[in-house]
């Protein structure tokens, strides 16, 4: 288990540095914002300085210097003038800067944020990077780990797994920025919570609630909306299975222990955005829109917001391109058929489960619209619900050891398209970072990339192979009417 372990790990962390080696600095959403927030809070500013700084909200901190000069080379000549900084009261060699993301629960930042205290200078932005990569390979190696010890084919199995990851999930995997270990632990909740209920799991019990114990605390603490995802991912999961599995989940200790240990990190993660206000959104001043005009809108703008989901990279510059989305609504589509192939439940829930893929952004944005002074949606904000609805197909024990070849045949093209869409987008990208950064660890990113790739094609592969030859090998043989001759007259049971 630990090397099969280690082989996710490595492959999701060789994908997850490439992607931090090859984008320039603050090339990923909001960066700057998040990394003065990890280098304040490992220099002990945990306590956020609320101000109305940026479309009101946000909060001022103390960071070294080299860290603002990275992204900003103009003067400093206040906190609420252009640039953001001010250097009048902070500590020699630090600047006072306003940080978007100042509001934040810390523990992200406390993880990651470290390599500043040794390395205040560009060097240090990548390793924050890089922390960040291995917590998110931890996460996504675990939720791997337990996708393919349930009964199903490992090549199904792999297939809905990597559909759930759509580029953008692997690319945050490298960044500054929580949305990556949120989406990381929502794979692996997600995975635990269908192996519990489902009972269909190889790997010890206890184990799988360790998994669920910290990737529920995680999911919990990453972003504001925690708790909805841990509520999304229980109900759909609980769907999933019948009556007697459900009743047996829920008065379970496992149940009580995970999410014993979910609501207690909600609790800590709700109190804290209501003293710190860290769920103040950014305020627009915008024109409230009618109903009818909010809804139109909304509708106009949900396929950019599922297109952010599966790779809108940079700072939401960079749009996947036309085949990138092609090959991910085939690799969906197939995924929905494969599931109704298992059975009706499982096909309706991966549905419904698409369904709230777009409708949950198109209210959210139409709430939006209609009162700009709370906020806005992005597409990355869904990849929790998204990760997990593939899965949902792929769960339970219906089909045995055994699995029909048309599911099969539908597993090998989802991952050849889920391969070509990565492909794309990773080619869109360079061609948009390339020119801008020559420097040598970008070649090593690109390598890093790759391997990672491999790797995880890789597992997949040698997964699979192992089952095929575990299933021949306990599929009993006709016997001969020779040896039925030597055998003799069958005596009556």
């Amino acid at each position: 288990m630990r090397r099969t372990w280690s082989t996710w790990f490595v492959g999701f962390l060789l994908i997850g540095a490439g992607w931090a080696l090859l984008t320039p600095v603050n090339q990923f959403p909001d960066e700057a914002d998040h990394v003065y927030r990890a280098v304040s809070v490992v220099r002990g500013e945990v306590f956020p300085h609320n101000g109305a700084y940026t479309h009101g909200t946000g909060a001022i901190t103390n960071v070294p210097i080299g860290f603002l000069r990275l992204v900003y080379a103009g003067p400093c000549r206040g906190v609420r003038t252009a640039g953001l900084c001010s250097t009048a009261s902070a500590p020699a060699g630090s600047v006072t800067v306003v940080t978007a993301e100042g509001r934040n629960f810390p523990f992200y930042y406390a993880a990651v944020g470290w390599p500043s205290l040794l390395f205040p200078n560009r060097a240090g932005w990548y390793l924050m990077r890089l922390v960040s990569a291995v917590w998110c390979a931890a996460l996504l190696a675990t939720g791997a780990l337990v996708i393919m010890s349930m009964s199903r084919r490992p090549l199904v199995l792999g297939g809905a797994m990597l559909v759930g990851l759509t580029p953008l999930v692997l690319d945050l995997s490298g960044s500054v920025n929580p949305s990556g270990l949120e989406a990381a632990s929502a794979l692996c909740f997600w995975a635990v919570l269908l192996a519990l209920i489902h009972k269909d799991s190889s790997l010890d019990r206890r184990l799988l609630v360790q998994f669920g114990l910290i990737s529920g605390v995680l999911l919990a603490t990453c972003r504001d909306l925690g708790w909805f995802w841990i509520v999304l991912a229980l109900v759909l999961s609980l769907a999933s299975a019948g009556r007697a599995d459900r009743r047996s989940f829920v008065r379970s200790r496992a149940a009580h222990l995970v999410f014993g240990a979910a609501v207690a990190a909600v609790v800590a993660a709700e109190v804290w955005a209501f003293t710190f206000h860290s769920n103040q959104n950014f305020k627009f001043t915008t024109v409230p829109k009618g109903l009818v005009g909010a809804a139109s809108a909304s509708l106009n703008s949900t396929p950019k917001l599922l297109e952010e989901t599966l790779a809108y990279l940079g700072w939401l510059t960079i749009r996947p391109p036309a085949v990138a989305d092609v090959c991910w609504i085939l690799a969906v589509a197939a995924v929905m058929v494969s599931s109704f192939v298992a059975g009706r439940r499982a096909g309706v829930l991966v549905v419904a489960g698409a369904a709230l893929v777009v409708v949950i952004p198109f209210a959210i944005l139409g709430f939006t619209l209609m009162h700009p002074n709370d906020g806005i949606w992005q597409g990355r904000y869904t990849l929790p619900l998204a990760i997990g609805v593939p899965l949902l197909g792929v769960a339970g024990r219906r089909l045995g050891f055994t699995e029909h070849r048309f599911v099969a045949l539908l597993a090998s093209i989802v991952i050849f398209l889920v391969l070509g869409a990565q492909v794309a987008v990773y080619r869109s990208a360079w061609a948009r970072f390339g020119p801008a950064d020559h420097h040598w660890y970008v070649s090593l990113g690109q390598a890093s990339l790759a391997l990672g790739a491999l790797g995880i094609l890789a597992n997949v592969a040698w997964a699979d192979s192992r089952w095929s030859l575990a299933r021949r090998g306990s599929t009993p043989t006709r016997p001969s009417p020779r040896t039925l001759e030597r055998s003799g007259p069958t005596r009556a049971m």
